[in-house]
């Protein structure tokens, strides 16, 4: 145990957060006490923090419960359930997680924006109110101290704003390449990607007050007809970073290759499930799911997004695109999925198309 100051950084983060990964806070903690050189030696990188990767928060289905600060977290690869106390939302608006970390807005002005570990407490406070207007995009990049990138919707022009603990907040450039609307964002090993609606792909770069889109490819897969309903979504899902193609009657998925600026169709995702939407996107393990089904793709559609009103399911097994949910919403907020209890496809698919409720700060 004597050698745990002297070992790699990556070695000692590693060891925690296959613990709040597999486990969730118990392990962890039971491995902090019995082990305080361990515990020593991650206090003493300045810079190091463990997380769980694979957790979110579930909202409450009941917009008008009283349960506003006990949540239920799940384990995206385990399916493993905890509910916890989350003072924090006593203030602030969950919008969503990213690689591990909880995204909080504060409800009142000027609607700080952190960024919080449920299971270490480990926090990030940004000294800045945070643009939201619907849909909106959040991805966190977590080399070193981590930054929140958010697009904010309903803006014509590509808007991807970064927010650094040591920099302030800062719009990041694309350079002279023509971009339209961002149509996803996502995190990928620690990395921030971004994907417009014109098919461009980018990964977010840069230190300092200088934060740029580095060019990855354009995604050239076929439009599907009509091409004025199809929809672009990139994901990361089961070790990949996947672009998904969604149309009308078809959905098509590519894997990425960053290295090599590659995107290849795949026509497996072995036992993961994909649940879409244009604000929330998440891949699980549907063996650990009840009536989640594997290798298949979940599509919740609101008014104008690939179509009809409704949710979808589309099993890359037998490739066909059919409607599991013909209720109408009556906005794009509140819905009706059926009686309680709802089962685990209608929860996490409600999870992927809640709306979240920050406003715009005053100028």
């Amino acid at each position: 145990m004597s050698c745990w100051q002297s070992a790699p950084a990556d070695i000692i983060c590693d060891i925690g957060e296959s613990l709040l990964d597999s486990n969730g806070h118990d392990s962890y903690v039971a491995m902090r006490y019995v082990c305080s050189l361990w515990r020593s030696a991650i206090s003493s990188y300045q810079r190091l923090f463990v997380r769980a990767h694979r957790w979110i928060v579930l909202e409450e289905i009941n917009e008008f419960s009283d349960c506003t600060v006990h949540r239920v977290l799940v384990n995206l690869s385990t399916g493993r359930m905890v509910k916890r106390r989350i003072p924090l939302l006593n203030d602030h608006v969950y919008v969503g997680s990213s690689d591990g970390l909880l995204i909080l807005v504060e409800k009142k002005e000027p609607y700080f924006v952190k960024l919080w570990e449920p299971f270490t407490g480990y926090l990030v406070q940004f000294a800045a109110g945070i643009i939201h207007q619907q849909p909106s995009h959040f991805a966190v990049e977590t080399h070193g101290v981590p930054r929140l990138f958010h697009a904010p919707g309903g803006l014509r022009n590509p808007q991807v704003m970064c927010y650094d603990v040591s920099n302030g907040n800062m719009e990041v450039r694309f350079g002279d390449m023509p971009v339209e609307r961002v149509a996803s964002m996502t995190a990928y090993k620690s990395d921030v990607f971004v994907l417009f609606h014109n098919r461009q792909l980018f990964k977010i770069t840069g230190a300092g007050h200088e934060m740029h889109g580095e060019f990855i490819l354009i995604h050239e897969a076929p439009t599907l007809a009509p091409s004025a309903m199809t929809h672009y979504l990139v994901v990361s899902g089961g070790g990949n970073l996947l672009i998904v193609v969604i149309g009308i009657a078809e959905i098509l998925i590519f894997c990425v290759d960053v290295d090599l600026r590659t995107a290849v169709r795949i026509y497996n995702i072995g036992s993961q499930a994909l649940f879409l939407s244009n604000t929330r996107c998440i891949a699980v393990n549907a063996e650990n799911f009840p009536t989640v089904k594997e290798n298949c793709v979940y599509q919740a559609c609101i008014s104008g997004y690939s179509g009809p009103c409704g949710i979808y399911e589309f099993s890359l097994t037998r490739p066909r695109k059919r409607k599991i949910y013909h209720q109408s919403f009556a906005n794009e907020v509140t819905y009706a999925l059926g009686g309680r209890p709802l089962s685990m496809w209608q929860v996490l698919i409600h999870y992927c198309l809640f709306r979240n409720k920050c406003r715009r700060p005053l100028s």
